[in-house]
Order: C-alpha cells, then structure tokens, then sequence
C-alpha cells in the first residue's frame, strides 16, 4: 500500500470515528413570556436514589435568578399548589467513560396543580463535549426560562 493510500485510509477511518463521536445538544420549550413574569416560587423535586446532588445545583441555580425555591419529595397539588408557581422535575443520566459524567439531563417545569408540563428542556453531552453537572444545570434553566446565558 502505498503512502498516498495509507494517509487517506487514516484521515478516513479518523474522521469517520468523529462523526460518530455526537455532538452537545439542548432542546427546550421554553416558559411563555406571561408565565415567566409570574414565576417567584419554584418547587424542586429531587430524583428518587438521587446522590450525586443535582437537585441541590438545580435549587442554587434558581436561587441565583432570583426565585424563591423549595426542596421536597412531595408534589401532591394540596401540598404544594399554595407553596409554588411550578414544580421542576429532572431526570439525570449518567454514563462512565473513564470516569462517571453527566451525559444527559432532562428537567420539566409542571403545573403545581394539574401537574401539567409548561416547560421542558434536554441537554445532552457526549463524552468528548462534556461539562461539569452544575453548567448543564445552567444550560437547562436557561432554556426552561427562555433565557439567554452568560455564562462561558
């Protein structure tokens, strides 16, 4: 086999192994404009066997833009109907390459009465584009609240 062949046989395979490879992707549906002004009170439900403290991100996150937030394991609506405007639900996906990270996070903000989705939002990382858990947190509230982000 000659060099020519060898090189671009490699530069094929190489490039080939990054398209497989994924790329990061958020996609939200966003609060409307009228639910975001009303928004002050939100309620964070923790994943069931959750350890590894996303929804403690989730409420410093919140916190930080200002919203009042509170933590609990009960979304019953005569529970929190008069605590909150909405109740945040998440899903954490974890993976292993190496080490354990963040592959993808869902999280819906509902009703706290009917319990019906207002707003949702996925980020997923691929292991090459990953980030801490706490700027995937920041990703996803952007996207929730219709907001823009800052933060690099």
């Amino acid at each position: 086999m000659t060099t020519f062949v060898r090189t671009h046989l490699i530069c094929g395979v190489l490039l080939a192994s990054a398209a497989a490879v994924g790329c990061a992707e958020i996609h939200a549906q966003p609060l409307d404009g009228m639910r975001r002004g009303s928004l002050r009170t939100v309620y964070v439900v923790p994943m069931p066997e959750e350890d590894r403290g996303i929804a403690e991100l989730f409420v410093a996150d919140l916190r930080g833009r200002g919203l009042e937030v509170i933590q609990g394991v009960d979304d019953r609506a005569e529970i929190v109907g008069a605590k909150s405007d909405a109740v945040l639900r998440y899903q954490a996906k974890w993976w292993w390459d190496i080490t354990p990270y963040l592959i993808s996070l869902d999280a819906q903000l509902r009703d706290p009465s009917t319990h019906g989705v207002i707003a949702a939002a996925q980020s997923y990382r691929p292991s090459l584009q990953r980030v801490e858990p706490a700027k995937m947190v920041h990703e996803v509230n952007d996207a929730l609240l219709g907001e823009r982000s800052t933060r690099k």
